[in-house]
């Protein structure tokens, strides 16, 4: 008979399916009620009769098999699965209505569900469990509902959970509500995303609103401090695909709460996702990682995502989350902003640092200083816009001075963005991304834009680009031991010579020695054209010609100064004279007063105004003087100044200069330039054009020649004025080669 029964539900004759019951239910079967001999009907493939009603999506038969059996029975049918090689593997049959999609079927089951009542008159026993039982992938009822994606079929189960909660007695509570017992289920075999995971995943705001709507704002921040196998939060997706509307939803759930939860620490995340069991293992995570949802809206480059995730904080909660790394970025979120080329990001948050109630220009200038990972957020950057932009908050040019000639500190070889030698932010431009001597794509564009920030101020312009990294190496010496290898062409060699000819004092800066081996940028240059490298020539001309229009430049300026002094001294000596004239003059006048009787008092009058005129213009001239020679002196003492270390750098002791190790492969984001087993010896070592430079580098540079060892200059006083100008000069030379001429991918030259 029970053969019958199921073959009557596959066919669904209701009327049929009546009649089988009522005799199923007549006929004797040793003490059990018709009620459990019907729920112990199975067909071959092991389906329970209510699992084979589910299945044809007939209302009438379900409705028909569900009135034949006892609430009791109807509630350990529900929890029953089915088996593993069922089309609906491991299901109860509300998951297989949800699977199916089918509203009736799902209504009419919630239905009888919530009206089932147990012997004793009150909910059955196993009502509880029809919640919790997970099918093959570990979904609960409710998180299959949301994995659905239909929010119809997400509300019915909600509500009909809520009903039922309210429905339990006080016994029978499990002490936290069942919608987010539910929720916050995730399977212990793979450590699956939790309800909320789930809602976020769909994509759909509606169905996020659904679950949020049921859960207390305590509740959602629980869910919001678990994450999945791959560290993400629900909050962390959302910001990931950059969906404002589900943004908005959480922010407005958690309301006060935001603020305290942004700064949660990724170690408390992970903590509050294992399972009491395992809290014991010891997982360590850096207490310095905090979540990463604010650097994953960055990373995607969707700039409202950023927005929305700083406007509910305050200032300096805003200020708190963009000092901390995301987990698993190497970088903080500004430094992932400028490293990405994603000047919209930059200038959301530090726009965010400037507007509302504390905000102001020293947050911005605070965060741009700040070391994270040995680095500041412009050893990161990589694009020209994302500088320029600093322009909008005016912050001081001595303060950016600062900041462009910060070192770099300790940074890891491992991370996304490597700077050896305590390098500062334009000598990092030519390092590259990797510390490997491959510049940064224009990286001569950006370098500029670093500079621009300065004002034009040579002065300041000069102690930015003098400042040394570890090795001894100003930002000229690196430009020209990079030239015509690793993606540093002569052209852009060229392109900062002339850059900087109205804006620097170029002899100095390329004579300036290398405080580890006593080379200069010049003998580099020099060695180019010794080598006879095509290009070498061109740039030795390059150099030459602007050293020589700056020297013409001084020169004419020294004899405008010149001529100026001598006619103001002149101008003086003739105010000086022309007074003692009139003064004589008046002199004589009053001593014949007595015997001359045409002698007025208005010529006397007039006399002396003459003299007060004269002695204003003398005052004046004598004014004009002390300015200029005060201005010429000022420029003499900037002159003479000799360069420093960047700030927080001293010479390495040790002649060898750390680099990034062979065999490191990073797979760097946006650039997609996988640099595996890399010579970075070979290819940036501390002086790379060092061994060509004729008779430079057949002694240790820094012994004298009685071979003691000489004493280098220490950072505290920097380089002396004699090391800084060497008086060199570039060769003259091929001055018909022109430079635009030059290929920019010349072979990289041979030891």
């Amino acid at each position: 008979m029970f053969q019958s029964i199921c073959e009557v539900v596959k066919k669904g004759d209701v009327a049929a399916l009546a009649s089988l019951l009522r005799r199923a239910g007549s006929a004797e079967a040793g003490g059990a009620t018709p009620s459990e001999v019907l729920s112990s009907a199975v067909d071959p493939n092991g389906c329970s009769i209510l699992q084979l009603a589910v299945e044809t999506q007939n209302p009438a038969i379900l409705n028909c098999v569900m009135e034949a059996l006892s609430g009791d029975c109807l509630a350990a049918l529900c929890a029953r699965r089915t088996g593993a090689t069922h089309v609906f593997p491991e299901c109860t049959v509300l998951h297989t209505a949800i699977a199916l999609g089918d509203l009736k079927i799902l209504k009419l089951l919630l239905d009888k569900i919530l009206s089932a009542r147990g012997e004793d008159g009150g909910p059955p026993s196993s009502m509880m469990a029809i919640w919790y039982m997970a099918d093959v992938s570990g979904e609960t009822v409710l998180n299959a509902a949301i994995l659905s994606g239909n929010v119809k079929i997400a509300s019915l189960v909600i509500e009909a959970m809520k009903a039922v909660e309210k429905k339990m007695g006080p016994e029978q509570q499990p002490g936290i509500s069942l919608v987010y017992a539910s929720a916050s289920y995730d399977d212990i075999r793979v450590r699956g995303d939790n309800g909320l995971n789930k809602a976020v995943s769909t994509g759909d705001p509606a169905m996020v609103r659904v679950l949020v709507n049921a859960l207390t704002s305590e509740e959602v921040r629980s869910l919001l401090t678990r994450c999945n196998l791959t560290g993400d939060t629900a909050l962390d997706r959302a910001a990931r695909e950059g969906n404002v509307g589900i943004l908005e939803i959480l922010f407005n759930k958690l309301g006060n709460q935001y603020e305290a939860w942004a700064q949660t620490s990724f170690r408390k995340v992970i903590e509050s996702s294992m399972e009491s069991r395992d809290r014991t293992r010891g997982l360590q995570v850096a207490e310095q990682f905090s979540m990463r949802f604010l650097s994953n809206a960055i990373a995607s480059g969707n700039v409202e995502a950023v927005r929305r995730i700083l406007s509910p904080l305050s200032v300096q909660g805003r200020y708190d989350l963009m000092l901390r790394t995301g987990w698993g970025y190497h970088l903080s979120p500004l430094q992932l902003a400028f490293s990405l080329g994603q000047p919209e990001c930059v200038e959301a948050m530090l726009d965010s640092l400037v507007t509302g109630r504390g905000g102001n220009k020293d947050l911005v200038l605070s965060m741009l200083a700040q070391h994270s990972g040995g680095l500041t957020p412009l050893h990161c950057a990589t694009d020209c816009d994302s500088v320029r932009l600093l322009k909008k908050y005016n912050l001081s040019e001595e303060a950016l001075l600062s900041l462009l000639t910060t070192g770099s500190l300790e940074c890891s070889p491992a991370a996304p963005v490597f700077v050896p030698d305590g390098m500062n932010p334009l000598q990092a431009m030519l390092a590259g991304p990797s510390g490997d001597g491959r510049p940064i794509p224009r990286a001569v564009d950006v370098m500029m834009a670093m500079l621009d920030l300065l004002g034009g101020k040579q002065n300041l312009v000069q102690r930015a680009l003098s400042s040394m990294d570890g090795a001894g190496r100003n930002t000229l010496y690196i430009c020209a031991s990079l030239v015509g290898s690793r993606g540093f062409s002569p052209t852009d060699f060229v392109a900062v010579v002339r850059y900087l000819e109205d804006k620097a004092d170029l002899e100095s800066l390329l004579a300036q020695l290398n405080a580890s081996e006593g080379i200069s940028a010049l003998d580099v240059i020099c060695s180019m054209e010794q080598e006879l490298y095509s290009w070498g020539f061109a740039v030795n001309d390059c150099v030459s010609r602007a050293i020589n229009r700056q020297r013409r430049v001084a020169s004419r300026k020294s004899l405008g100064t010149g001529a100026l002094i001598d006619n103001l001294a002149a101008f003086c000596l003739f105010c000086i004279s022309t007074i003692a004239v009139v003064a004589g003059a008046v002199s004589i006048l009053y001593s014949k007063q007595t015997d001359d009787t045409g002698f007025s008092t208005p010529a006397v009058a007039v006399m002396l105004l003459a003299s007060a005129l004269y002695l204003v213009l003398l005052a004046v001239a004598v004014l004009l003087l002390s300015s200029v020679l005060k201005e010429s002196s000022d420029k003499s003492v900037e002159r003479v100044a000799g360069p420093m270390f960047n700030n927080g750098v001293f010479l390495d002791a040790s002649p060898d200069i750390s680099f990034r190790p062979e065999g490191v492969e990073k797979v760097e984001r946006a650039r997609g330039d996988v640099r595996s087993h890399r010579d970075p010896l070979a290819a940036f070592s501390s002086s790379p054009s060092a061994s060509s430079v004729i008779n430079s580098c057949t002694e240790d540079p820094r012994r004298g020649d009685s071979g003691t060892r000489s004493n280098l200059p220490s950072a505290e006083r920097g380089l002396s004025g004699e090391n800084a100008l060497s008086g060199r000069a570039p060769m003259l030379s091929m001055r018909g080669l022109r430079v635009e001429d030059v290929c920019d991918d010349q072979r990289s030259r041979s030891k």
